[in-house]
């Protein structure tokens, strides 16, 4: 018997011999851990990683009757889907905002792939809907997005309730988070982008609970209120070149953040920025004149934090409107 080939996805091949029995079917293997993240296959597809659950205690019948798609594409009939399950190909007729859904007989783990044609631009969502609609029964299937260089946006709050997705590939050719893009995506824990990243918008990363890393846009005025707030297990965020207004609410009650550096540049920071943050162990502040502040920018600081303030700049810091009350906390920054 002659080994059979199993493709891994993203191209890889393996020949491989498993208790003692070959399978003479196509296997589709994805590897977690030991090494760096697999590139996905560079062709401009997108692809929608899904599982439908079976209702119990069956294992075929599927809980969920209909999959529905909301996008947006710029010539008719110009993006292919391949719902990953042997049925015919689709397209849908219409430009700008258009629908479609797919039944699955069987409950299992799905592939579906959006294929723009040439020149066509898609955009995940549509219709002030997320990509999978508002059905939060639905937005739990999804489980992986590798979202490919055919498509140049994503929509207005376009994984919205995807509580179940907990990895996201995002190629350059894609340049903001929009507002409410992952909101309450609480599985969410890689998000990849390959890009610089122009806007994180409203809301874009609100309770990514999971994440561990949050992505920092190019542009000085590119964060917007709240972008990581309830982003629960970061532990510091970088800010952009430049910025001279940190927003309100940014990164309310993301509780794990223990360090955090005020570039120079800043010269306000909004209400409840960074309120409810229990772990401050050390805040550096490096303008050499206070920033405003709001009564609640730093609510609930705690006692322990340390606040750095440039040499020279103590005094100043120390008696600042809403920067007095932690004038316990400051010191010089060291030699």
């Amino acid at each position: 018997m002659a080994d059979i080939e199993i493709t891994v996805d993203g191209g890889t091949s393996k020949r491989l011999l498993t208790g003692g029995k070959y399978c003479d079917k196509n296997i589709l293997v994805t590897a977690t851990g030991g090494g760096a993240e697999p590139e996905p296959p560079d062709d401009g597809k997108t692809r929608l990683y899904i599982s439908i659950p079976a209702y119990p205690p069956s294992e075929m019948v599927p809980v969920i009757d209909e999959i529905p798609l909301y996008f947006r594409q710029t010539i008719d009939r110009g993006v292919t889907i391949d719902w990953g399950d042997n049925t015919e190909q689709e397209t849908v007729q219409g430009t700008s905002s258009v629908n479609t859904s797919h039944s699955y007989q069987k409950s299992g783990e799905y592939i579906i792939t959006l294929s723009p044609s040439n020149g066509c631009e898609l955009q995940l969502g549509a219709n002030n809907r997320p990509l999978f609609g508002s059905d939060d029964a639905v937005a739990n299937t999804l489980l992986r997005v590798f979202v490919g260089k055919g498509l140049t946006s994503l929509y207005t709050a376009c994984f919205n309730n995807c509580r179940a997705l907990y990895q996201v590939y995002i190629p350059d050719s894609v340049t903001s988070i929009p507002d409410r893009s992952f909101y309450y995506c609480q599985g969410l824990s890689k998000l990849i982008v390959k890009g610089d990243l122009v806007k994180i918008g409203i809301s874009a990363l609100y309770e990514c609970s999971a994440l561990v890393e949050v992505p920092v846009p190019s542009q000085k005025d590119g964060l917007n209120r709240e972008s990581y707030a309830f982003c629960r297990s970061i532990k510091t965020i970088r800010f952009p070149n430049g910025i001279e207004t940190i927003p309100s609410r940014i990164a309310v009650s993301s509780y794990s953040i223990t360090k955090l550096t005020i570039p120079d540049s800043v010269t306000s920071i909004g209400d409840w920025a960074f309120a409810g943050i229990s772990s401050f162990k050390e805040l550096r502040v490096l303008p050499t004149t206070p920033p405003t502040v709001e009564a609640h920018t730093f609510n609930q600081l705690p006692s322990g934090c340390v606040i750095y303030v440039p040499v020279g700049s103590l005094e100043s810091y120390k008696t600042a409107t809403n920067w007095s009350v932690y004038a316990d906390q400051m010191q010089e920054e060291p030699a």
